[in-house]
């Protein structure tokens, strides 16, 4: 699946409320996603937001760290 698809995915996901599922495919495009992109900024942003919704401050921290 690529970047702009899992992307989507976890975009779904988090206007459905579902935040782990979102966590996840934020996750999953996160790590194909190029450092110097924008999608790589944008997951990072949607990442930190579905772990914080989804109880997660430590990881959140730690995926902006």
């Amino acid at each position: 699946m690529s970047v702009e698809s899992r992307y989507r995915v976890g975009m779904a996901q988090y206007m459905l409320q579902n935040y782990d599922a979102a966590t996840a495919a934020f996750a999953g495009s996160l790590a194909i996603a190029p450092q110097d992109d924008d999608m790589y900024i944008a997951d990072v942003y949607w990442l930190v937001l579905s772990q914080l919704r989804a109880g997660q401050a430590d990881e959140a921290q730690k995926t902006l760290q």
